[in-house]
């Protein structure tokens, strides 16, 4: 009846970084028809109308080691339609900012409408290099690798990615790189993704499941931004923790997020929860989220 994940709306980390993250996630993964990759290999694909997750997001912004603001943010997605090529949902925001002139609350709403994959035409023909072999749970794993391209905003986005239909999350690794439109020797930005840990015990309330632990990199001159995630297939939306670190070209850090899970369910779960997002304050599932991650991002837990 409760549990849950699902990670907060994009807001810039960087311009270029969200703009980035967001190409990944409306286009996450390499192809299009379930003949080729099976929707419940997407994050949402496996759940019925009307599953929902909430999280709650918290973001400190920096500058010379000084906090600016922070801001939270508890984020509620319901998944209100799905067929043969892709999904749409509700998202409901209520957002609490502390700046010096006091605190300020709004809450906002929206509909998105998503693709499951890339379309199939869209992928690039790698003939014999259509496998990649993969290290996984100490045993070594064929996966498939799909390439293709996106153009936003004069910029060519490249992505390659290591798929496999049997193993959550499935999209096992994924490098992109962000080049200017017609130089594409110039690179802007690399995205680098991959599990880190697999069989990792998360609790959701009621029981213990075993998820994946993934780690992001993204990197370009102005900016450095790593992200892990712990991911659960019993999750709408996949995401049942995250967090951010971003960097300036000098090291110092100038923005963290962490996201954490708060709930989820289906359907009559919602009904019984009369659909209220904003006016939660508490979580059941919080407290459990900062095993390892000082040691894979690299960062100590002390703020700035």
């Amino acid at each position: 009846m409760t549990h849950a994940p699902t990670c907060r709306r994009w807001k810039p980390l960087s311009s270029w970084a969200w703009c980035f993250v967001a190409v990944l996630l409306s286009c996450s993964a390499a192809v299009a028809q379930d003949s080729v990759i099976p929707s419940r290999c997407h994050i949402w694909g496996p759940f019925e109308v009307g599953a929902w997750s909430r999280v709650q997001v918290d973001v400190e912004v920096y500058e010379r080691g000084q906090r600016l603001h922070h801001v939270e943010r508890t984020v509620t997605r319901v998944l209100k339609r799905r067929d043969e090529q892709g999904y749409q949902l509700d998202i409901d925001t209520w957002e609490r900012l502390g700046v010096a002139l006091g605190p300020r609350e709004r809450r906002t709403t929206e509909t998105g409408d998503y693709p499951w994959f890339v379309s199939a035409d869209r992928l690039k023909d790698l003939g014999e290099e259509s496998r990649s072999e993969l290290e996984w749970q100490g045993e070594t794993i064929s996966c498939q690798v799909f390439e293709y391209e996106t153009v936003q905003s004069g910029r060519v986005i490249s992505h390659r990615d290591l798929f496999h239909a049997d193993r959550f999350p499935f999209f096992l690794g994924r490098l992109v790189v962000r080049t200017p439109e017609g130089e594409p020797e110039r690179i802007e930005a690399r995205e680098y993704s991959r599990v880190i840990e697999s069989e990792v015990p998360i609790f959701l309330g009621d029981r213990i499941v075993s998820g994946v632990l993934t780690k992001t990199t993204l990197d370009s001159p102005e900016r450095s931004v790593v992200i892990l995630e712990e991911l659960a297939p019993e999750v709408p939306g996949g995401l049942v923790s995250k967090r951010v670190v971003e960097r300036d070209r000098d090291g110092a850090i100038v923005r963290r997020e962490v996201v954490s899970l708060v709930d989820f369910g289906d359907a009559s779960d919602w009904e019984q929860n009369d659909g209220e997002s904003g006016q939660l304050e508490t979580s059941r599932l919080r407290g459990r989220l900062f095993r390892r991650w000082n040691r894979a991002d690299g960062s100590d837990d002390s703020r700035q």
